[in-house]
């Protein structure tokens, strides 16, 4: 489930910290206050932990930013997280319900079903197993083994929502409880830039999806963030989707967008090849219910990507393969990977390269470039105009070429 983006949650109730008792089994408990500022849909939070009153209260900052948990120092510089009394970093980043449900969201090829049953969660450098609620959609409970100096012991956090109520325990003592409620919305969730280096790569937000109708039922989605294209076709009976967006947290948000602006079914996907930004949201597609249009080298891959409990539908494409009579799907050579899709629309003469084309103008083609004067040639077509799916910016190229261009550039290829 992927939230309203910029709420505001608070929370009020307790925590304890058992690092300097009297005695065995000794703890101080200390009332808090929290307040989650949560943008589901740019995967970001700011978790504000508040203790004490007048001279002693003290706010301890968290930031959660795509799956990873920092703090900053005082010039506001990225620190590793501490774990704060009992409340450990991983507990923290999951201290409501709302933050669990945005990092599945972000991350949800780190989720596994297991052979037993149950699910397991990677996140924040540990691994969790989830309990859910309504057939998988509600996570109520999330369980792990916890090291420390002296013990090894299970921490638990248990949810429970309309109220929303938290509850964490470690071993057989809970260590934090808070009830919380909702108190609106804010523009924009303001965090530190941290260290972008250790942030997830790749990540689209919703705002960016925006359908353009390049030719009459082909629609193109444009990631300035990515440098990437995704293309919709309306057919007689569903949609196809050709291309993904590096993974499937980016192709959830694209599976979304497309259902609520289409209203119909994406019966086919397909990518120009294996590479990881057209390969990585195949798995959104499997979860649509979409059959996958592969060369016959690419289904041992597919397969491996489904997930464990939705075996994928899965047809390949040898040579060449219609749909409807809106396009083809060519297997063509590349000089690129063994097998590649490129997507031929007869209708508006509109030829989809993936990422074969660099043309550059007043250069000459070369590589794969050159190598797709021939296949257009081969293929016995004449596109008047040649989209490309990547780069859409930078390399000093075009990303879309007019038929005039294309053809006079391969004539003055070497």
């Amino acid at each position: 489930m992927i939230l309203a983006a910029a709420i505001v949650l608070v929370g009020k109730g307790f925590l304890t910290d058992a690092s300097h008792p009297k005695h065995p089994g000794d703890f101080q408990k200390y009332e808090a206050k929290l307040r989650i500022e949560l943008d589901a849909e740019a995967g970001i939070a700011a978790i504000a932990i508040e203790t004490g009153e007048g001279e002693t209260k003290d706010v301890d900052r968290y930031f959660v930013r795509r799956g990873r948990t920092f703090q900053v120092d005082e010039k506001g510089e990225e620190i590793a997280a501490k774990d704060l009394g009992d409340l450990s970093v991983p507990a923290i980043a999951a201290i409501h319900p709302a933050l669990v449900d945005s990092a599945v969201a972000e991350r949800r090829d780190q989720v596994r079903e297991m052979p037993d049953g149950t699910r397991a969660f990677s996140w924040n450098d540990v691994l969790w197993t989830l309990s859910t609620a309504d057939k998988g959609k509600t996570v109520v409970m999330l369980r792990r083994s916890r090291a420390d100096d002296l013990f090894d012991v299970s921490e638990q956090i248990a949810y429970a929502r309309s109220p929303d109520r938290v509850s964490v325990r470690v071993g057989d003592r809970e260590v934090a409880a808070f009830s919380f409620e909702a108190l609106g919305s804010i523009e924009q969730v303001e965090i530190p830039k941290g260290d972008p280096s250790r942030d997830r790569g790749h990540v689209i937000e919703a705002r960016e999806i925006a359908f353009t109708e390049i030719a009459p039922h082909l629609f193109s989605i444009d990631l300035a963030s990515i440098s990437s294209r995704v293309f919709v076709v309306e057919l007689a009976d569903g949609l196809a989707v050709l291309e993904g967006a590096y993974n499937a947290r980016n192709g959830d948000l694209i599976a979304r967008a497309v259902k609520e602006r289409f209203g119909r079914p994406v019966r086919w996907h397909a990518f120009s090849h294996l590479h990881g930004q057209y390969v990585g949201s195949t798995r959104s597609w499997i979860a649509e219910g979409a059959t996958i249009l592969v060369p016959p080298t690419t289904v041992p891959l597919v397969e491996k990507m489904a997930p464990r409990q939705m075996p994928p539908k899965v047809e390949t494409v040898a040579r060449s393969r219609k749909i409807e009579e809106v396009f083809e799907i060519h297997n063509v050579p590349s000089e690129h990977t063994d097998e590649y899709f490129v997507f031929w629309f007869p209708g508006p003469k509109i030829l989809l390269t993936g990422d074969l084309l660099f043309y550059r103008p007043a250069k000459p083609l070369t590589g794969r470039s050159k190598r797709l004067c021939q296949t257009v040639q081969d293929l016995g077509i004449a596109p008047e105009r040649l989209v490309v799916t990547w780069p859409l910016d930078g390399f000093g190229t075009k990303n879309v070429v007019t038929g005039e261009e294309f053809k006079a550039a391969c004539a003055a290829a070497p």
